[in-house]
């Protein structure tokens, strides 16, 4: 669409999802509620500012601003998307290009993981469903507790994908709290246990490097580990004697 009086564009319905063209610097109010769904662009061309053009976003979220290359006869080109603060996340996610995502949620954020990301609790964690995603990645307890109830698993892997799973800090747990308490079920896929203290019981395709089991981790076969029971009742993963 185009206006000749950039005050009748303030005037109609702008969504999230538009791009925007400016000539000139409105002067009528127009306040647009951002989503995390569709980035709002805006092309300032010479001499335009954004005016009285703002924007407003749900609680516990914030404004991402991020510059694009301009075109010639245009002052900047920049996206702006609605993203959760970091104070407001119980997760987020280290993408392999270095960038951090936050999320409240841990299903979005298991939805949205990708090959080779690293997703870090940042709080406890209670889903009712497994909380696995699609792709071979890490999951750092970073010394919080991720719950589940489904009786798969807690960790349940897809086919053909590999999860890591590490504890940063010390003192994260796994726990499944099913009927059929599958801490981690590697029957599809596989697992890496580097760290972490397992409630449950462990199974499939299961590597273990490290690690502290509460009951018997279910040792799949290997050549260098064994589950001991330690002084705290604990059955801990370690390195078989030469």
């Amino acid at each position: 669409h185009y206006y000749t009086d950039v005050n009748d564009l303030m005037g109609s319905e702008l969504t999230s999802s538009d791009t925007v063209y400016l000539y000139e610097t409105p002067t009528s109010k127009k306040v647009l509620a951002l989503n995390s769904n569709n980035p709002f662009t805006v092309y300032l061309a010479n001499g335009a500012k954004l005016g009285s053009l703002s924007f407003a976003v749900m609680p516990k979220y914030e404004i991402k601003k991020t510059d694009i290359e301009k075109p010639e006869g245009f002052d900047s080109v920049t996206e702006y998307i609605a993203v959760v603060a970091e104070a407001s996340a119980n997760v987020k996610i280290i993408k392999t290009d270095g960038t951090t995502e936050f999320y409240i949620n841990y299903i979005n954020a298991n939805v949205n993981a990708k090959n080779g990301d690293i997703i870090v609790l940042l709080n406890d964690v209670n889903v009712r469903s497994t909380v696995s995603p699609d792709a071979t990645c890490v999951i750092d307890l970073n010394g919080h507790t991720l719950c589940g109830s489904e009786n798969k698993g807690t960790i349940y892997p897809s086919t053909d994908t590999t999860i890591t799973i590490k504890d940063s800090v010390g003192g994260g747990k796994v726990i499944n709290k099913a009927k059929t308490p599958n801490a981690v079920n590697a029957c599809d896929g596989s697992v890496i246990i580097e760290g972490g203290i397992f409630e449950g019981l462990i199974s499939g395709n299961v590597v273990i490097k490290g690690g502290t089991f509460s009951e018997n981790p279910n040792l799949p076969d290997t050549a260098e580990y064994e589950a001991k029971e330690n002084v705290d009742g604990y059955w801990v993963v370690v390195k078989k004697e030469s």
